[in-house]
């Protein structure tokens, strides 16, 4: 293991200090970028942090814990659930998390401890933080952000001349092949997957990057075989430079809402502006990527849900509340078009059905 921190900034509003890591691709995420960047020490002043580390938490946070269901306990601001990928078993203790809404001074701490583990259960022994990053951090960062009115908008997105290019949409309508042609056309990266919404512009977004400048680079077509799987996992080990050109913080200037089409023909195209049906969208599809029914077996559903059982409230419902307000002020109004394509006809060098300005 490291005994040396790694240290993640989020748009300098959130600091994520990882303690005592074993190899893992969160220490590749150096995107050197103004806004966003992993300091060398946390010398600075940030409105939230997080630790993480490996290791059982001290047993004065886990008196505090009460059974509440069978894979999880609860306590005054603190929580656990054990988490279940079989074969793998691990678990998961979070304190100080604050239940009210109200940041405070003190830094959420998260422990997590791997159980049972498996050498030959891939990628996950190569890349146990990869399950701690998805099921616990993903899920507590968005949380802490959206305190301070920052959301993660389920959209690819480029950036060029100050000016933000929006491609929302589920999985499977080749959001990541498209944002890479028009990286091609001289566009800049903010986002395949997640996009950072801060004081109504989009910022590149400091995580997932080492996998898109794998497909940047070899597989631009975005389809995946198992071997081109393998190859974006040691991709992460190779620490090489990024070549993804990275893009500024930018106010959104177009939407175009990918859908995907399950019949062949013509990719369908319509024009409008984005009204309150089409934030409706986008909020259904963020829902869907975010908790959807499989989630509710991860930490993030069983977290909300026991925690509004706790305490008597809807802090999820919460969340909604200040996202559609923040999305909404961002993109009402936008040029909006709404492109149907199906992805087994998808060409990656005929993409001027896209809208740019």
């Amino acid at each position: 293991m490291s005994s040396k921190p790694v240290f993640m900034n989020i748009v300098d509003d959130l600091l994520i200090e990882w303690r005592g890591l074993s190899y893992s691709p969160v220490q590749k995420y150096n995107i050197p970028y103004e806004g966003c960047i992993i300091p060398e020490e946390s010398s600075r002043d940030f409105p939230l942090r997080m630790i993480v580390q490996q290791g059982r938490p001290p047993k004065d946070v886990t008196d505090k814990l009460v059974r509440s269901t069978r894979d999880c306990e609860i306590g005054d601001g603190v929580f656990c659930a054990t988490h279940t990928r079989d074969p793998i078993v691990w678990k998961a203790w979070i304190a100080d998390f604050p239940l009210d809404g109200v940041p405070t001074d003190k830094p959420v701490r998260v422990w997590y401890q791997f159980v049972r583990r498996k050498r030959s259960v891939w990628p996950w022994f190569m890349f146990p933080e990869l399950l701690v990053c998805f099921h616990v951090v993903g899920p507590l960062m968005e949380w802490l952000l959206s305190l301070r009115n920052i959301f993660l908008l389920h959209s690819g997105a480029v950036e060029k001349d100050g000016k933000a290019v929006l491609l929302p949409g589920r999985g499977g309508v080749f959001k990541t092949s498209h944002i890479i042609a028009l990286l091609q056309q001289g566009w800049k990266f903010l986002s395949d997957d997640l996009v950072i919404l801060k004081d109504n512009k989009f910022w590149p977004t400091p995580f997932h990057v080492t996998f898109f400048d794998y497909f940047y680079r070899y597989c631009p077509d975005e389809r995946l075989t198992k071997a081109r799987m393998f190859k974006s996992f040691m991709h992460l080990r190779k620490n090489a430079p990024l070549k993804v050109p990275i893009g500024n913080p930018a106010s959104p200037a177009v939407v175009n809402l990918m859908r995907r089409k399950h019949k062949n023909g013509p990719i369908e195209i319509s024009d409008g502006f984005v009204t309150d049906d089409t934030l409706r969208v986008l909020k259904a599809s963020d829902v869907l990527e975010k908790l959807n029914f499989n989630d509710l077996e991860e930490l993030r559903g069983r977290m909300f849900l026991n925690l509004d059982q706790h305490l008597g409230t809807d802090i999820w419902q919460q969340y909604w509340l200040k996202y559609e307000a923040a999305v909404s002020n961002a993109l009402r109004g936008l040029p909006l078009r709404v492109v149907e394509l199906n992805p087994k006809q998808f060409n990656i060098s005929q993409i001027d059905y896209l809208r740019t300005q």
